[in-house]
């Protein structure tokens, strides 16, 4: 899949992520295939601990990916990450809706979609 490129998006990921410590509407969960998922396979790991690792993750310099949306959604394109949870690779897709980038002081909302063991 190929790296976000867009320095720009990439950084206002990054603030979306960093602002859910704050505020729980910025970063939403689905419930299946998201939040169920870590429920059964993350025992005790809370969807604001994940936000901050991934928000960790993104801050320093993780890869994030970028794809053309190909499924019957309505986003056109989807993100994708995989991150460290106590040293083993986890899968994370997210979209992003409400976005403004000529808002310098906004945000996009974040919805992660899905989460899964990484394939290794």
């Amino acid at each position: 899949m190929p790296p976000l490129r867009d320095p720009k998006l990439r950084a206002r990921i990054e603030k979306a992520f960093h602002q859910s410590r704050w505020s729980s509407n910025v970063v939403t969960w689905k419930e299946v295939g998201a939040r169920d998922w870590v429920e059964q396979n993350l025992e005790g790991k809370t969807q604001r601990y994940l936000n901050q690792l991934i928000h960790q993750f993104i801050r320093d310099g993780g890869q994030i990916n970028r794809k053309p949306e190909r499924r019957q959604f309505d986003e056109d394109y989807f993100f994708d990450l995989v991150i460290s949870v106590d040293g083993h690779p986890v899968y994370v897709e997210f979209v992003i809706t409400d976005d403004d980038p000529d808002d310098p002081d906004d945000y996009p909302n974040v919805r992660i979609v899905s989460v899964h063991w990484a394939d290794t």
